[in-house]
């Protein structure tokens, strides 16, 4: 009688050796191919973003070129047109203070 129990014993022990040893190789191997994929997720969004990026500097550089032949020719503008420029903006926000627009409380 005591043989079987010590053979029950020691399968009751190979039988949690090996849930314990396919628990481990799960979760080594789950790491890793995680890992793995938020590494190829990194690589392949990187490369699609500077895809992007120079899709985007292309086509403004087309749409530079077609529009600048269309833009009047005109000389610098003087430090007179600027000020100008200026006053105009702060008299456009003096008007809408005055009437109220955008105001707080």
């Amino acid at each position: 009688m005591r043989k079987g129990i010590r053979e029950g014993t020691s399968q009751q022990l190979f039988r949690r050796s090996r849930l314990w040893l396919a628990f481990w190789y799960a979760l080594v191997t789950g790491g890793i191919l995680g890992l793995s994929g938020v590494v190829m997720y990194r690589v392949l969004m990187q490369s699609r973003w500077v895809a992007l990026e120079r899709e985007i500097e292309s086509i403004a550089g087309t749409l530079h070129d077609s529009l600048e032949p269309m833009l009047p020719v005109s000389a610098a503008p003087t430090t007179e047109r600027t000020s100008t420029r200026l006053n105009s903006g702060h008299d456009v926000m003096s008007r809408m203070a005055a009437s109220g627009w955008g105001g707080g409380g």
